[in-house]
């Protein structure tokens, strides 16, 4: 399958409400606490073998027969031995697939030591003063993950976490995932043992298979290292 770029003005729109925003998605009734990072690995297997492709030294796109998410990890990277994680992801259901629901546990981080780690919760954000100092970083330090497929025309927002001081906007528990409709936003997780260099997988549970986004965690020298070879492969493909 061919990756294609769309670019739209709803989607760079929605890139730019990365982390407050609205869309569409059930609202959270109750928050509940977060669960405890594990070291059980998933065993689900993709409906047909998963497709990984580098969009940018640190932006990595992974999609099968059923789901499509691209991920931005440039502030992680800028992050190490620090607990909170800010990641970057879009996603979209591939053709022919029916709509679904994408719950805050659906989505998960395997760190290099085997630890399952869960997203963080609202409360968690909250409490943390909303991560001002690491949401400023993902403004200044980011890649674009505008890569989305042929027929991706409308945009919707992953809206885990939002502004608490703002009490216009609520957050979302779940966003509904579609054919054609490109979700974008900010997630957020609390690593026990600090981000670590090495291979690290977000993990999206679909209904019908989990896709594994491989990214690796890297220092300042071995990042510079990593946007030469990129840059390299690009004019290679010209």
């Amino acid at each position: 399958m061919k990756n294609t770029t769309i670019w739209t003005a709803a989607l760079l729109t929605m890139i730019a409400m990365a982390v407050f925003g609205f869309g569409n998605a059930v609202a959270l009734a109750e928050e509940e606490a977060a669960p405890e990072a594990t070291t059980e690995a998933t065993t689900e297997t993709a409906p047909e073998p998963l497709h990984v492709d580098a969009k940018g030294a640190t932006v990595r796109l992974a999609y099968n027969t059923e789901g499509w998410v691209v991920l931005g990890y440039k502030a992680a990277t800028n992050s190490i031995d620090e607990k909170w994680m800010l990641l970057e992801i879009g996603m979209t259901l591939m053709k022919g697939q029916a709509n679904q629901s994408c719950t805050r546990g659906q989505i998960t981080l395997l760190t290099p030591s085997g630890l399952v780690v869960p997203m963080a919760t609202q409360k968690e954000f909250t409490e943390a003063g909303r991560l001002r100092a690491l949401n400023k970083r993902g403004d200044m330090q980011r890649d674009t993950i505008n890569y989305f497929p042929v027929g991706t025309t409308t945009a919707c927002r992953i809206g885990y976490f939002s502004d608490p001081t703002d009490s216009s906007l609520k957050p979302f528990e779940q966003f509904e995932l579609a054919y054609g409709r490109g979700c974008v936003g900010r997630i957020f997780f609390n690593v026990p043992d600090g981000i670590q260099k090495g291979q690290h997988y977000l993990e999206v549970h679909l209904d019908n298979s989990t896709i594994h986004v491989p990214f690796k965690i890297a220092d300042n020298k071995e990042l510079q290292k990593l946007y030469k070879e990129f840059n390299k492969m690009k004019k290679g493909r010209k």
